[in-house]
C-alpha cells in the first residue's frame, strides 16, 4: 500500500506513527487510545500516511480490542487499513465543482432554488435568500408544506400548495414558464412580485430527481402595471360621467375606445363599438 516491503518497516506501532502526517496524527491517536482506554468498542479514522515515494496516501483505519484487562485495557487489537486516496481524490474534486457552482450561482441575479423530489430545498443562492426574505440555514430542508411559506397569486390572493411552482412541475412533470407570484417575507407587509420558470430533473429511470425554480424581481413591473390599471379605471370613470360624446381611433379612424355617451348617441353600448371604423357609426 505504502510501497514498503515486509522487511523495511518494524512490527510497532510506535514507528508506524512516524509515517502519519503531522496534521492527523493527534485524531490518528485518540481515536486508538479511545478504544485501548475502553471508551469505545472500535474505532474508525482517517489520516494520511506518506509512501516511500513521499507521496500521500488517505487511509482509512478500522479496529477493535479482542482481550482486554481487568481494568478494561485493551491487551490486545486488531485493525486494517485500507488505502481510500482516490475516493478522497475525488471527493475534493466534487467539492471544487460545488463551491464553483455556488459562486455562479451566486454571481447571477436570478434567485436559484433547487428542490430534491419530495419538494426539499437542496440549495439555494444569495438572491433566493434575498427575495424570500430568509437565510440559507432558514431555507435549507424546508419543503413545500412548511406553513412558513407565504405566497401569493398574480391576483394577489393567497395561493394554495398545490399551486406552489414545484408542486405544479411534479404533478405535472413538466416545465413551469413564466409564472407570476408574490412572496411575503416574514415581518415585511410589502409585497416582492416575482416572474418563476422551474424545470424538472430526470433520472435514468425517468423520474424526478430534482426540480430547479429560478424567479426574477418584477415587483417594480408589476406595481406600475396596477398603477396604469387604476389610472385607466380613473379615466373610464370620469369620462363615462360626462355627458359629452368621447371617442379614441386609431390612425384607421377603427375605435379603440368610447365612452358612455358617444355610444348611446347612436344606440349601442361602448364595449360594442370598440373595433368598428368610423364611417360605419352612422
Amino acid at each position: 500500500m505504502l510501497g514498503y516491503t515486509v522487511n523495511e518497516i518494524p512490527p510497532y506501532s510506535s514507528f508506524w506513527k512516524n509515517f502519519i502526517h503531522p496534521g492527523d496524527r493527534q485524531a490518528a491517536f485518540e481515536a486508538n487510545l479511545d478504544c485501548i482506554e475502553n471508551r469505545c468498542d472500535h474505532f474508525e479514522v482517517e489520516f494520511r500516511m506518506q509512501a516511500k515515494n513521499g507521496d500521500w496516501r488517505w487511509i482509512l483505519a478500522q479496529g477493535k480490542a479482542v482481550t482486554r484487562d481487568q481494568q478494561g485495557r485493551a491487551t490486545r487489537m486488531v485493525g486494517t487499513h485500507t488505502d481510500i486516496t482516490v475516493r478522497k481524490q475525488a471527493e475534493a474534486v466534487l467539492r471544487e465543482k460545488e463551491e464553483y457552482y455556488r459562486m455562479l450561482t451566486n454571481q447571477i441575479q436570478a434567485a436559484v432554488i433547487v428542490h430534491g423530489p419530495d419538494t426539499r430545498i437542496i440549495s439555494c443562492n444569495q438572491k433566493a435568500q434575498e427575495l424570500m426574505g430568509l437565510t440559507e440555514e432558514q431555507m435549507l430542508a424546508r419543503t413545500s408544506a412548511d406553513p412558513d411559506w407565504k405566497l401569493l397569486n398574480a391576483q394577489g390572493e393567497a395561493a394554495s400548495p398545490e399551486n406552489y411552482p414545484v408542486n405544479k412541475v411534479i404533478s405535472s412533470q413538466k416545465p413551469l414558464k413564466n409564472f407570476v407570484a408574490g412572496i411575503l417575507q416574514p415581518g415585511r407587509q410589502d409585497i416582492v412580485w416575482v416572474l418563476v420558470n422551474a424545470q424538472p430533473v430526470f433520472d435514468g429511470d425517468f423520474n424526478i430527481k430534482q426540480v430547479i425554480v429560478t424567479f426574477i424581481d418584477i415587483t417594480e413591473r408589476k406595481n406600475a402595471e396596477e398603477a396604469l390599471i387604476r389610472s385607466e379605471q380613473q379615466k373610464n370613470l370620469i369620462l363615462n360621467s360626462t355627458t359629452e360624446m368621447v371617442t379614441y381611433y386609431d390612425t384607421e379612424l377603427t375605435v379603440i375606445w368610447s365612452n358612455r355617451a358617444a355610444a348611446e348617441s347612436v344606440g349601442s353600448r361602448p364595449e360594442d363599438l370598440v373595433g368598428r371604423l368610423l364611417r360605419n357609426l352612422a
